[in-house]
């Protein structure tokens, strides 16, 4: 039951960050391979700013914060230029994989490559029989689902789904 729950709750964050990938395949055709590298940006800011200010809060704000420029950024400096010059989707693809790479050798020279840990003590555990359910897994699995199901009310709400699926 245990690898289960674990399962789901891996899933969840798997199929938040495949929603990403959608939400920017979907209308221009491009598959943003930069995604993953903001998405393993984003920890790193936070763990920065947590140990500058001592809150975990503020440093997932920043989070945020930084990982919306560094993907408008990207859109400005790489691939709006690309759309200047009509250039195909493969060109797209290759400028993506090559900011991912960029993201990853600047995560590697800035933080290094040894694990970092954004938790403080311990962290608290729920037992549900035979399940055990640490805190961060909680805080992973609630807010993917709110997330994936804000998304699709909003897409239900708009008519959006239908402009990026035309």
């Amino acid at each position: 039951m245990q690898v289960i729950f674990n399962g789901l709750i891996s899933g969840a964050a798997i199929g938040l960050l495949a929603l990403g990938f959608q939400a920017c395949y979907l209308p221009t055709r491009v598959f943003f391979v930069a995604a993953a590298g903001i998405y393993s940006l984003a920890p790193f800011i936070a763990y920065s700013v947590q140990q500058a200010t001592g809150s975990l809060m503020v440093g997932a704000v920043c989070s945020l914060l930084v990982s919306a420029g560094v993907a408008l950024l990207l859109e400005l400096l790489v691939h709006a230029p690309l759309d200047r010059r009509k250039a195909a989707s493969s060109a797209h693809l290759v400028a993506s994989l090559g900011a991912q790479i960029t993201i990853f050798a600047t995560i590697a020279m800035v933080w290094g490559t040894n694990p970092k840990s954004l938790r403080q003590g311990l962290d608290t555990v729920t037992n549900l029989g035979d399940v055990i359910i640490t805190g961060a897994q909680w805080v992973t699995l609630l807010s993917a689902l709110a997330a994936i199901g804000l998304y699709f009310v909003f897409l239900s709400l708009t008519n959006l789904w239908l402009r990026m699926r035309a």
